[in-house]
């Protein structure tokens, strides 16, 4: 067993409320004799190999040595790999912090309710007191009518050509998820009897709309719409928002357009339609034309894709968080390419990323429930991306990944086996070099943010999934997606992060830089504040 040492009492993550000022509860952490973050480092370049871990294990057993020993075994062995395992190597920690608690403090948090999707596509008010036995009066109701819910938000400053007239204290645009396909009921049972009590009923495809709402300095909704894109854009979920060389885009999967709220006259506009024609308070337009990734598996693949200006002033697909980039032409139409044909535009940075800056609880978890030959998560995938900033001189850029508990069926199994449940969500940041080949120069940990203000959505009540690991349960929903980021317009010293809670309601915090930078450079500093 790791000897543990409870170094701090537990106390709650979630910022509750509105503005706030106090800081979130000191970090509580647990002490281990390995380093952490080297044991579920796989040995080898592909996933075949198996982890730095696997194979301290085998060493002990068969030398009948210590951890220890073998731990600086393997890293011998495996230099290029497993070289952090050395309890003697440069930078290597023994503190393992909670996941609730080393997020970033919350200064504000909100949760946002979009009025102008039609009432009779909402769950009503009164329903909310005791779910199951008004969806048990319901049986098909999702037959005759979708339940939309919106979530997983992005966001970005709007641009002073695009501020409407009517609505001068718009500071930021948002978007959302409006969509059939939520998971806004815990329990299973509940979804089943609104499908007369069949899984076969359920429909072959979700209802998806697009929200966007304005919001003012605070980030309350100032003005909303919902649309329909589905005769322009091509598979919409989880749009993305974004300004690129002050002009505005919308993504999903991997196609871009841009946006407007004012379009110039010399634009060849689509105006997408309202869902209300009597509830939109802005009308909005795109270019018909989508722009696209030359990379073949991209374009048949990708998913969460973010987009940034890097120092050369160009415009740059960020395919994959801390891996593949490609510069790309907005102004030039989406071509299609064979899904197994890969691009000859990417740019990669082949050397190894650099380790996290801090290890987290739910290693020590996976380690007690006997995990050692499979790494426990996914690897990283697309969140929000790029914010500029220095650090010690050197520019940078700034994203956040996510990476779940593995849901593959061999791997999920196996997790299940030891008490693990797939699909839990953990986020991290990284930074990396705004010039090519734009070399990450490091990231933190897992970490995750808290569940929204429960007086600010109708829905707050629903969907309250912990993120569980094993035995630990943190403070905060079991997913939490991050799809958008953004500096506050008034403050570069402040930064927005939007994300979905469990796929069912939308919430956005603000954070300090300072913390963020601290969490990626500084991490042993948490100790002191």
């Amino acid at each position: 067993m790791p000897n543990v040492v409870r170094e701090i009492d537990r106390q709650t993550s979630a910022i509750r409320g509105s503005r706030v000022s106090n800081r979130n509860a000191s970090p509580r952490f647990e002490t281990d004799d390995l380093c952490n973050n080297c044991r579920y480092v796989l040995s080898g370049p592909t996933l075949e190999h198996f982890t730095c871990y696997f194979l301290m294990k085998r060493r002990q057993r068969k030398e009948n040595m210590t951890l220890l020993d073998a731990a600086r075994w393997v890293a011998k062995q495996k230099p290029d790999y497993c070289d952090f395992c050395d309890p003697n190597s440069v930078g290597c920690s023994h503190r393992y912090w909670d996941v609730d608690k080393v997020a970033p403090k919350v200064l504000l948090s909100r949760a946002h309710l979009l009025h102008s999707i039609p009432s009779d596509w909402r769950l009503p008010a009164e329903a909310l007191s005791n779910i199951t036995a008004y969806t048990s009066r319901l049986a098909n109701e999702a037959l005759t009518k979708p339940l939309l819910f919106e979530f997983n938000p992005s966001i970005a400053i709007l641009p002073v050509s695009q501020v409407p007239s009517s609505h001068t204290n718009a500071i930021y645009i948002a978007t959302y998820r409006v969509s059939s396909a939520h998971a806004c009921f815990d329990d299973p049972d509940i979804t089943l009897q609104m499908l007369g009590g069949s899984w076969e009923n359920r429909p072959k495809k979700s209802v998806e709309y697009l929200g966007i709402a304005l919001l003012d300095r605070e980030l309350n909704i100032v003005a909303e719409t919902v649309v329909g894109t589905k005769d322009v854009i091509y598979k919409m979920e989880d749009v993305r928002v974004s300004v690129l060389h002050d002009q505005m885009f919308i993504s999903s999967f991997a196609s871009i357009h841009p946006l407007w709220i004012i379009p110039p006259a010399s634009e060849k506009v689509v105006y997408l339609r309202s869902i209300r024609q009597n509830r939109s308070d802005f009308t909005v337009a795109i270019r018909e034309m989508a722009s696209c990734t030359r990379d073949g598996r991209t374009q048949s693949r990708g998913k969460n894709l973010n987009y940034f200006v890097d120092a050369q002033n160009r415009t740059v697909l960020e395919l994959e968080p801390m891996g593949a980039r490609e510069v790309v032409d907005l102004d030039s139409p989406c071509i299609k390419k064979p899904r197994d044909q890969q691009s000859e535009f990417l740019i990669r940075y082949d050397s190894r990323l650099p380790f996290p800056s801090f290890g987290t609880t739910d290693e020590l978890e996976f380690v007690r429930r006997g995990l050692t030959n499979l790494p426990p998560y996914t690897y990283e995938r697309g969140g929000a991306c790029c914010l500029h900033f220095e650090h010690n001189g050197l520019p940078l850029l700034l994203g956040i990944a996510h990476r779940k508990t593995v849901f593959k069926k061999s791997d999920g199994q196996a997790m299940s086996k030891n008490g693990i449940v797939s699909n839990h969500y953990f986020s991290t940041f990284y930074a990396f070099q705004r010039n090519a080949p734009y070399r990450t120069v490091a990231r933190t940990g897992n970490f995750c943010f808290g569940f929204p203000n429960t007086n600010d959505t109708l829905y707050s009540s629903l969907s309250r999934s912990d993120l569980k690991v094993g035995s630990l349960r943190y403070n905060c929903p079991r997913v939490h997606f991050v799809s958008g980021m953004t500096y506050a317009a008034h403050n570069h010293s402040e930064v927005i992060i939007s994300y979905g809670v469990n796929d069912c309601i939308p919430n956005m915090v603000i954070v300090l830089m300072d913390d963020i930078i601290q969490l990626l450079f500084s991490p042993k500093e948490l100790a002191q504040t």
